[in-house]
């Protein structure tokens, strides 16, 4: 019996060093980049020989035991399987029959973490066990960084010495694009393998009254397949002056094909939340491979920021399940706020007398875009809104200084036509106006953009504008020869005297001949 023993002993020594190799997750790929907090509770004590074989099986000091068994003899994932154990050998010899990384593993280190004593030993990176045996490791809790994930139970047997653990914790990613109408992109971001469309960046022009398009795109961390729950919820931020959300536009697909529910839109003093409480059941076929793509439209308002050095900011955020060990479903993470920026210019128009520089009141203009469609405006020069005919427009008036402006322009090409000039001044000719901006300049695609400012230029009938209005000369009428006038009339009157004079002359002549 006593041999039967020992070579039990032996045997269970063998498997246990394959079992206890375990992970709850196979150990990771790269070392910490950042400082981690980590717990180690011994599970079974032991001595590890030359082969690195555990052997006299006991346990540990880091386990309540008795409640340990009587959990284990409950879990209904192990089928009953403890229904007998009662020792640590009872035990490590169930435990040698589970595969690295199964279910059961996995169950298995949620029931010990359920069961733990306060004797523990901590470390900062790095942990120096006390005495040789099987130990679970663990992040401690609240000590995980922000935007990082806590990882699985490790499982692992080890001599007393100083172990560095090996994480495989993931977390998502989060990209914001908005569409720039008129500019095509010199990139694309890219997120696992989904590409954001065309002219899709990380800045863009528009008209005030526009609908703007926005989109972003969230992966899923490596380990998804660990999680039995995982909350999902893109949080976007921006200023309700400037922009509004038209919540009908809002489209959520995986990948940006298949359409999906399951999110529920909640609008916010700051901006608005589109959350998933549970992507495990709402889209039970997503893998980690998968990206979730939100597709929506904002309104560019009146009270948005006009100039090429001060846009409209839009800012989101993903907040996500970060703990996959049982019992910790309800903490979270969150990824860094990735900015997009929304720009609109303005056309400041200064009419002059071109002789002497005066400047002229109440010329009259209307402001046409290359769609022939024409301006309209609010009494501060906004822009309102784009109609058909010239008679439907705003008439654009001249203030006494000589100005007006129209604000809140896409960069285009766009038509200055004067229909009514003061009186005494000549009518002039339409005026190319070109608003000519770059928003490409600052764009690295696939991280938070790094400037809120763009370049815009205007242009008058094709020559850049050098200072800071688009002046427009009149000259005034003048006196020009013409046909058909006085002078003429004139020119009759003395020739027809000049031939009644002639003939009195001829008459006379004749008389005295006789």
């Amino acid at each position: 019996m006593s041999k039967m023993k020992k070579l039990l002993s032996v045997i269970l020594a063998f498997t246990m060093v394959l079992a206890m190799s375990i992970t709850a997750f196979a150990e990771g790929e790269k070392a910490p980049a950042t400082k981690y907090s980590y717990e180690a509770y011994q599970i079974f004590s032991g001595t590890v020989d030359e082969k690195g074989e555990l052997t006299g099986i006991d346990w540990g000091t880091g386990v309540n035991s008795p409640a340990l068994v009587a959990a284990l003899k409950a879990d209904t994932t192990f089928e009953g399987a403890f229904a007998n154990a009662s020792s640590a050998t009872d035990v490590a010899a169930i435990l040698a029959g589970y595969g690295n990384d199964s279910p059961k593993m996995k169950a298995f280190a949620e029931v010990v973490a359920a069961n733990l004593t306060t004797i523990k030993t901590t470390g900062d990176d790095k942990v120096t066990l006390p005495a040789a045996g099987y130990y679970l490791i663990k992040d401690a809790d609240g000590t995980v960084p922000d935007g990082e994930s806590y990882t699985r139970y490790i499982i692992k047997t080890s001599s007393a010495a100083e172990i560095t653990p090996q994480r495989k914790a993931d977390v998502p990613e989060m990209i914001k694009k908005v569409k720039e109408n008129t500019t095509t992109t010199v990139g694309k971001a890219t997120l696992r393998d989904y590409e954001t469309p065309d002219d899709y960046n990380d800045v863009a022009d528009y008209n005030i009254g526009d609908k703007v398009p926005f989109q972003i795109v969230g992966s899923l961390p490596s380990n998804y397949a660990d999680y039995k729950t995982y909350y999902y919820q893109f949080s976007d931020s921006y200023n309700k002056s400037q922009l509004a959300l038209d919540a009908n536009s809002i489209k959520v697909t995986v990948n940006g094909t298949t359409p999906v529910t399951g999110f529920t839109l909640a609008e916010t003093d700051g901006g608005f939340t589109l959350t998933c409480t549970d992507l495990k059941t709402a889209i039970p076929t997503l893998t980690a491979d998968d990206v979730i793509v939100v597709d929506y439209e904002m309104t560019l308002l009146s009270g948005a920021n006009v100039g090429a050095g001060n846009g409209n900011e839009n800012e989101a955020k993903l907040i996500f399940s970060n703990n996959p060990n049982k019992g910790h479903d309800g903490e979270k993470g969150e990824t860094p706020e990735d900015k997009v920026v929304v720009f609109t210019y303005t056309a400041p128009v200064e009419k002059i007398d071109g002789t002497t520089l005066a400047k002229l009141e109440n010329v009259e203009f209307v402001f046409q875009n290359a769609d022939n469609k024409y301006v309209t405006v609010d009494e501060n020069g906004k822009v309102t809104g784009w109609v058909d005919t010239k008679e439907a427009a705003t008439v654009l008036k001249t203030k006494a200084d000589g100005t007006f402006a129209i604000v809140g322009l896409d960069d285009g090409t766009y038509k200055l036509i004067e229909t009514k000039p003061l009186p005494g001044y000549n009518a002039i000719d339409p005026i190319t106006v070109v608003v000519d901006a770059d928003t490409t300049n600052t764009q690295d695609w696939n991280g938070a953009q790094s400037s809120v400012s763009t370049k815009v230029d205007l242009k008058v009938n094709g020559t850049p504008v050098t200072g800071e209005k688009i002046v427009v000369e009149n000259k005034s009428g003048a006196t020009l020869p013409t046909t058909g006038g006085m002078g003429t009339t004139m020119f009759y009157l003395i020739g027809a005297l000049c031939v009644v004079c002639a003939g009195v002359l001829l008459i006379s002549k004749k008389r005295v001949a006789r």
